[in-house]
């Protein structure tokens, strides 16, 4: 049966705390009392745990005996931890101490001594009702709550209760909201895979993304090593076709491949640097010659083939173009060297 309050009290006061729960109840209150509501056969813990779970307040009885009692004082922090109310009850005049005291500064203490209890008791009521009302977790109607707390406050002040107010029954909680139902699995696959199966497809997704940009980054951190590698170098560019550009453009129009191309200034003879670096000039196809900034315009040429043949072009103009042709004329003479 749902109950709306939890009794907590030393094993000393088993009495007193039978007389206020029997009180409660005669007016309305539900209670939950150890060791009547604990099943036979039940966990006394977890059974003490689910009640005080299950409840709206605790209404703590308070004598010398409390502050010794190992049972209170656990039951006490389980109840602040989940924000029950606490509604001091005491049966003797005393002080609670230790920890207990600091948990029960904020709550508003009820006296039920002298004995007997039954004057007490309907202050005692309404005083529980006050908690229940301010309970955040109980639903209560507006007029309800209005209704318990006139009466409550008439009851404290020793005043009987406005004519016409009734004294209304505890609140009880509201229905629980039954959890959404998570959507159904796809025919066919368990609903544990499909979340599997997306995280992998995002890590293998991250996985590529992260190639790429490392290949970008590397290849733009060695463009220069790459374009040689290529074929290219920094004094000539390879093409295929004839461009309109500004330097001299040297056709390969014989019918071996250009291995290796030296110039030199004119007058001195070619140099030993390999203009094409890693290219070659196959047959029908140009690179086009420009001269670095205050070298001059004029070079001797000479040009290496596959084989060995050596052809000399001297004061070649690398700043008139438009053309070179080599393979038809110019000086050429074969060599074992290269």
């Amino acid at each position: 049966m749902p109950h709306d309050v939890f009794l907590s009290y030393a094993s000393a006061d088993r009495a007193a705390a039978a007389a206020v729960c029997a009180a409660l109840e005669a007016r309305g209150i539900v209670c939950w009392m150890a060791p009547r509501d604990v099943k036979a056969g039940a966990d006394w813990g977890e059974a003490i745990l689910t009640a005080i779970g299950r409840a709206h307040a605790m209404v703590l009885i308070l004598s010398r005996h409390t502050a010794g009692s190992v049972h209170v004082r656990n039951e006490v922090v389980t109840a602040v931890s989940q924000g029950l109310a606490l509604v001091p009850v005491r049966i003797e005049d005393c002080q609670p101490g230790g920890a207990l005291r600091l948990h029960l500064a904020g709550a508003h203490w009820l006296d039920v001594f002298p004995p007997p209890l039954e004057p007490h008791a309907d202050a005692l009521a309404a005083g529980v009702r006050l908690a229940l009302a301010a309970d955040a977790t109980v639903e209560i109607p507006r007029a309800q709550a209005a209704a318990m707390v006139a009466a409550a406050r008439a009851s404290q002040a020793g005043r009987p209760a406005p004519p016409g107010t009734p004294m209304p029954a505890p609140p009880r909680p509201a229905a629980p909201t039954p959890p959404r139902p998570a959507p159904p699995p796809r025919a066919g696959q368990p609903a544990a895979q499909a979340p599997r199966r997306a995280g992998a497809g995002l890590l293998v997704a991250l996985v590529v993304l992260g190639l790429l940009l490392g290949i970008g980054a590397v290849a733009w951190l060695f463009e220069a090593r790459l374009r040689a590698m290529l074929g290219l170098s920094a004094r000539v560019e390879v093409e295929s076709a004839p461009a309109p550009v500004q330097g001299l453009r040297l056709v390969n129009a014989g019918a071996e491949t250009v291995t290796r191309l030296h110039l030199g200034r004119a007058g001195e003879g070619p140099g030993a640097e390999d203009w094409l670096g890693h290219a070659q000039v196959m047959p029908g196809h140009a690179v086009l010659l420009r001269a670095r900034p205050g070298e001059g315009c004029l070079f001797d040429l000479r040009a290496v083939y596959v084989g060995g043949r050596v052809e000399e072009r001297p004061g070649v103009d690398l700043c008139a173009g438009p053309e070179l042709r080599l393979g038809e004329g110019g000086s050429a003479q074969a060599s074992s060297s290269r």
